[in-house]
């Protein structure tokens, strides 16, 4: 009898622990409070412009359809369509046509196009991640890419730069990554000189060549991995080509997360890492100049999850986007699983914050309901502007 009331009290007490770290990491029952969304408009008609960056006066953002290559049952790299880089001139916003659905005016004026690859391999799908310029001696795009069974995880290099006002892009190298190891779980970079950057793995778990693998089993693997904590995300460090083709890259030690995601440099000797179930920000030294040689100096903390994180170098902080609530996320993708689109019945919040590192103050700027997902902030011309993984267009707010 003695061994059997102990055995209850042994699952008691596990059942206890899982459902303390369901309620902690969903946020089950946590009330999402919106603030600062009246002055905000959605322009644009790209699909999931996740990650923006700035260049000269114009924002580039990678554009993919990553509901239906992410998401849903049914889609690959096969039958997905082919994202594409897209330039917003935040100067000529006000003119912004939103009657025009077929953007064609609004290119003319110089205001969102997107903009063809030059050179682009015809045969390797285009499905970009995050992104990164670099300004070298050519400034070149950085783009994760996703292209599964029809180029494998991939980092492509292109060229960018302005002529006459327009961003011109010319294809310049790819990158790759072995399948086994990598497929799938590439999220964002910071580069530092030619081909040698920090990139994050936002998966404990790789994707199958082909694509997304929406399996019980795998879903219910992935979400025991948050649940239990375990850290078996990272940080790579990744200079040149191997003698096998492929990025050299290693793990760098101390960097494991859970669900690592973003991350940011500080152009001196920061780098910053979200980590989305953590709902934090961790902050590393790199020491001894040594790019794979990180030490964990601070926490960020939060409290929303994250996604992309952008390092503004003049004003000296961090821009962070903000998952509302990860319940929210979980419910939002099961639907449009179920459904096999985007559902209109669920919303999914999202906002931005600002992190001032001098003064170590994190301030809360926006939470809004009507553009789901988002995936980076930056400011730029005194307004906050938000990129998405799965929504159309880009979201606009007075600062």
């Amino acid at each position: 009898m003695r061994n059997l009331t102990t055995f209850i009290a042994i699952i008691t007490s596990v059942i206890a622990y899982i459902l303390y770290k369901a309620i902690k990491i969903l946020e089950i029952g946590k009330e999402v409070n919106l603030f600062n969304y009246e002055s905000c408009k959605i322009i644009g008609d790209m699909i999931g412009p996740e990650d923006l960056r700035i260049y000269k006066n114009f924002i580039i953002t990678g554009s993919d359809d990553r509901l239906k290559l992410f998401q849903l049952k049914g889609y690959n790299a096969e039958n997905v369509p082919n994202g594409g880089i897209y330039a917003i001139n935040i100067d000529n916003i006000d003119n912004y046509n939103s009657n025009n659905t077929n953007n064609e005016d609004n290119a003319n004026n110089n205001i969102i196009e997107k903009i063809e690859i030059e050179s682009f391999p015809d045969e390797i799908a285009f499905h970009p991640l995050g992104i990164y310029i670099k300004n070298n001696e050519i400034d070149e795009l950085y783009a994760i890419n996703n292209a599964y069974s029809k180029g494998g995880t991939r980092i492509e290099v292109i060229q960018i730069s302005l002529n006459n006002n327009r961003i011109q892009l010319k294809y310049l190298r790819s990158l790759l990554f072995p399948a086994e190891s990598f497929s799938g779980i590439l999220n964002s970079l910071v580069v530092f000189s030619k081909d040698e950057y920090l990139v994050t793995s936002w998966l404990p778990f790789v994707d199958p060549p082909q694509g997304k693998d929406h399996s019980l089993f795998k879903f219910f693997k992935f979400l025991g991995n948050s649940l239990l904590e375990l850290e078996r995300t990272h940080v790579y460090y990744c200079k040149g080509i191997n003698s096998d083709g492929y990025a050299n890259c290693k793990q760098v030690e101390n960097t494991e997360g859970i669900i690592n995601n973003g991350i940011a440099y500080d152009n001196k000797d920061t780098i910053y890492v979200a980590d989305v179930a953590k709902k934090q920000i961790n902050v590393f030294k790199i020491i001894n100049n040594q790019l794979d040689n990180l030490k964990l100096v601070d926490n960020i903390v939060v409290g929303y999850g994250i996604d992309n994180i952008h390092y503004d170098n003049e004003k000296e902080v961090l821009y962070v986007s903000l998952i509302g609530k990860i319940k929210d996320f979980i419910d939002f993708t099961d639907e449009a699983r179920r459904i096999g689109g985007r559902p209109m019945n669920i919303d999914l919040p999202g906002g931005g914050a600002v992190y001032d590192i001098k003064k170590k103050k994190l301030s809360f700027k926006m939470m809004q309901k009507d553009y789901y997902g988002i995936g980076s902030l930056i400011e730029f011309r005194n307004k906050y502007i938000a990129g998405s993984w799965g929504d159309t267009g880009i979201l606009i707010c007075d600062k």
